[in-house]
């Protein structure tokens, strides 16, 4: 028997504010239904990225919050962060490495290319699949690479609102 690919179930509006309080939103409830700590350090990424995307550029903003994603595990919390902010069904691993120093970046990096990567028109499907998620990956990053400077400008956009969303939600200390 064979299991079917998870699929993004949920588009997201075009507006980047939107989006935004929509990840937010889907994020928080997930987070909240399953898990007893506080993402104190995914707010902290979040609050880390517009600046480090103004410095180095979208791509490389992005690659760098990739290369976090040392351990197989890791790669896991991105896809079931991913499923929580897509509309689908997150798993257990949701809850795993939102508080401590380092940590954060697996959920970080699915808040922000929920938006950006449906933007730019990458697969969603192949970053939701674990046989395909870093392979899924690099196409994205060639897809937003040639998504330039308009591209850019959305996902800071967007990637400031969320920042302040998830400061609210999550205070760090």
């Amino acid at each position: 028997m064979t299991s079917k690919p998870v699929t993004a179930s949920q588009k997201l509006p075009r507006e980047p504010v939107d989006a935004a309080i929509i990840v937010a939103s889907s994020f928080s409830r997930a987070f909240e239904n399953n898990c007893k700590e506080s993402a104190s350090a995914v707010s902290r990424r979040l609050k880390e990225f517009p600046q480090i995307s103004l410095q180095a550029g979208l791509t490389p903003a992005l690659t760098f919050y990739a290369s976090k994603l040392d351990k197989e595990k890791r790669w896991l919390i991105f896809i079931d962060a991913l499923k929580a902010v897509t509309g689908g069904q997150a798993g257990s691993m949701l809850c795993d490495e939102t508080t401590g120093e380092g940590e954060g970046y697996p959920h970080a990096l699915a808040i922000l290319l929920a938006y950006i990567a449906e933007r730019a028109g990458c697969n969603i499907n192949a970053l939701l699949d674990y046989k395909q998620v870093k392979r899924g990956f690099v196409q994205c990053m060639e897809v937003v690479r040639r998504g330039g400077l308009v591209l850019e400008k959305i996902a800071l956009a967007y990637a400031s609102e969320v920042k302040k969303l998830f400061a609210a939600l999550y205070p760090t200390e």
